[in-house]
């Protein structure tokens, strides 16, 4: 389960599910500020309202994405809600076209985090008191285990956030590697329109799970990601590392894995060609 948290009962923690997206005031106003967004962030009014109802014998807050809960970050460094607060921030605060404006506001969410989490040292934050700890995204070993991962002779990929498909196709067709890309319609890039036997494209959702059991027999994973300055990735690099697979990945500020230092995988600079002249090399690397 997603964030561990299914291991929560071992530490002796609990937690409540809190059902979201119901019919209600916070819903149509959520549904607003999602399409009208608001000069400072706010969050998800539900999802906040709804904790602030369920606060009776909890010890603490953990936001799993900043972004979700701003007005409670704003009460917490006030003084109006006493519950400490720890924060996963996902994405660096020095990076937009107005970051210089949003700074102030960065600050005092931060304020209002008695504990800052990332998944990477190089994310910025702009915090001179919070605590700071770098949590490393990790798989779990035991799912990928009983899936029975053999090597086959394509190179998969498949993803949600950020992704260059459309290189990455034009990458495997120039390499003569046989391939499998597995991505939604708004990935759908004009080279999927040309015919050719070495790439299946799969578009559409599928479950996780059934992504993985196909992963499980890949030769080596793709991890294509456009040029950006926001984390991504992170969730398809745990497939390889639990799978035992060679990757090919990007650089990326969320991630501060070097792959080729590790000897699991070659990086490859967003929107090029893959050095790899063919699949063979890849083989090696698996192996």
């Amino acid at each position: 389960m997603i964030f561990g948290l299914d291991k929560y009962p071992e530490f002796n923690l609990d937690f409540e599910l809190i059902r979201l997206w119901e019919p209600g005031i916070f819903y149509e106003l959520d549904n607003f500020f999602i399409e009208h967004k608001p000069p400072a962030p706010i969050g998800r009014l539900e999802t906040q309202f709804k904790a602030l109802q369920s606060l009776k014998g909890v010890d603490a807050i953990l936001s799993l994405k900043e972004t979700e809960s701003s007005l409670l970050h704003y009460l917490r460094a006030i003084g109006s809600l006493q519950i400490p607060v720890v924060t996963l921030v996902h994405h660096s605060q020095n990076i937009g076209r107005f970051n210089v404006l949003r700074r102030p506001v960065f600050k005092l969410l931060n304020a209002g985090s008695d504990a800052i989490l990332s998944f990477s040292d190089k994310v910025c934050i702009f915090s001179e008191k919070a605590k700071r700890k770098v949590i490393r995204w990790g798989p779990d070993l035991e799912y990928y285990e009983k899936l029975g991962p053999s090597f086959g002779h394509e190179i998969m990929t498949a993803g949600r956030s950020g992704r260059d498909f459309g290189t990455f196709m034009e990458a495997c067709v120039k390499c003569k590697a046989p391939a499998r890309i597995m991505c939604f319609n708004y990935d759908v890039s004009p080279i999927f329109d040309s015919a050719n036997s070495l790439v299946q494209c799969e578009v559409g959702l599928q479950s996780q799970d059934q992504i993985c059991r196909k992963l499980k027999d890949a030769l080596a994973i793709a991890i294509p990601l456009q040029e950006q300055k926001f984390s991504c990735g992170l969730t398809s690099l745990c497939d390889p590392l639990g799978l035992g697979k060679a990757v090919l990945v990007p650089e990326n500020i969320g991630i501060d894995i070097n792959v080729e230092e590790l000897g699991i995988g070659k990086l490859v600079r967003p929107n090029r060609r893959p050095q790899t002249r063919n699949r063979h090399e890849v083989q090696r690397t698996a192996k």
